[in-house]
């Protein structure tokens, strides 16, 4: 019963969605891919945990981007917890969102995933010969979980690709540097380097840099320092032709926020959120001519008092040829929302290398010239939020009338 009730909200959500574009579209007139533009020789992937579309409205450099380039809500789901042999998977919503958009598929992984580390850390080393036979390479990033993540991976219900894109990237040639992290004073959290990840968990030649300092203003005490991580952007922009940028205080602030009092979580947010916003000026500023800018969130930790329009989190795609408008997805079949399960393979198709997927990935996001993209995107993030508002009625409404019909059937 719960499934039927389920599917007849998601069944209302996405008419609610489908009727705002619809409306919009009708004024603006109709939304077609712009023709192919020239492909980028680089791509920068910033990333912001907990980024939502109120966020977006608040961030100057970020509404900047999102002005002059293309952009979409995009559904942030991950895949669920897995049954293995062992018991239950013990997923982190966080982890498991940089996971799915790196596989091309609903993932779940725990935050064991995280530990990635330098191959030239010596001491963190010991723990591949520990899980691991495979050499560790000269240099690159090694995570000596990814194995297990694999494993655990193909007991879901569907193929979950894990390690695809570093593979793709690997055998295409194409130098991968990761820039900032999202440790805290206790935990190492690289998620961001899953995306240069193989199924070895493997990352031969990639560089990864960045850290943090003291501020207790920050979550966890901690912050990133933006100007340096400034500096080591445009270094690597120079290096690599892919470059993912981990803000770091968004993705701490999603793991501390339950724990701090509600002023606390109000201040820390905005701190972390004009952080994420003065990294975004700092990529766009070092990005060049033919680079492509990609700002997309991996999602957030679960939150009883999220909205469920929260959970759509903005993508936004600028430069290299990219037309102001909106982002199309053979996902969802709707311009203006896309999937995070697309972000595989349009990175593959944007770094040429998305032939090497292999088969059954997802078609890669195109672009769409629209002249009020931002204005369109409102309305479906009102569906959105209606829709959530709305749920527990729905089911209350499926529940009774199912409940009336099996006592109608026993009397």
């Amino acid at each position: 019963m719960n499934s039927v009730a389920q599917r007849f909200a998601r069944g209302l959500g996405g008419f609610l969605i489908a009727a705002a574009m619809l409306s919009q579209g009708a004024a603006a007139g109709p939304v077609r891919a712009a023709p192919n533009a020239p492909a980028p020789k680089r791509v920068a992937l910033v990333l912001i945990a907990g980024l939502t579309f109120d966020d977006l409205q608040q961030m100057p450099a970020l509404r900047d981007v999102a002005r002059k380039g293309s952009t979409a809500l995009m559904s942030t789901r991950t895949g669920r917890a897995i049954e293995t042999p062992f018991g239950e998977q013990v997923a982190d919503p966080l982890s498991s969102g940089y996971l799915t958009m790196a596989a091309g598929a609903r993932a779940s992984g725990g935050s064991e995933i995280a530990g990635v580390f330098s191959v030239q850390d010596r001491a963190r080393a010991q723990l591949w010969s520990a899980y691991q036979r495979d050499a560790l390479p000269e240099t690159g990033l090694a995570a000596p979980w990814m194995g297990a993540a694999a494993t655990q991976a193909r007991a879901a219900p569907y193929e979950v690709p894990i390690g695809a894109l570093g593979k793709a990237l690997r055998e295409g040639g194409i130098a991968c540097e990761i820039v900032g992290v999202a440790d805290t004073p206790d935990d190492v959290h690289r998620e961001a380097a899953l995306f240069a990840l193989g199924p070895d968990g493997l990352a031969p030649g990639a560089r990864m840099s960045g850290g943090f300092v003291r501020d207790e203003q920050y979550p966890f005490g901690v912050r990133t320092p933006v100007e340096e991580l400034g500096g080591s952007v445009r270094q690597a922009l120079a290096r690599a032709r892919f470059v993912v940028i981990e803000t770091g205080d968004a993705a701490r602030y999603e793991r501390c926020k339950t724990d701090a009092l509600p002023a606390a979580r109000t201040r820390m947010r905005k701190l972390a959120l004009d952080a994420a916003d003065a990294i975004v000026r700092e990529t766009e500023r070092a990005l060049p001519a033919d680079a492509l800018l990609v700002v997309t969130s991996p999602g957030q930790l679960s939150d009883p008092d999220a909205a469920g329009a929260d959970r759509l989190s903005p993508l936004i795609v600028y430069g290299a040829g990219t037309p102001a408008g909106l982002l199309i997805s053979a996902s969802t079949r709707r311009a203006g929302v896309v999937a995070n399960t697309d972000i595989s393979a349009s990175l593959a198709s944007w770094l040429g290398v998305l032939d090497r997927l292999g088969p059954g990935h997802a078609q890669a996001i195109e672009a769409a010239a629209h002249p009020e993209p931002l204005a369109l995107l409102k309305d479906v993030h009102s569906a959105a939020a209606y829709q959530d508002r709305t749920q527990p009625a729905i089911y209350a409404l499926v529940y009774g009338a199912c409940a009336f019909i099996l006592f109608a059937c026993v009397m």
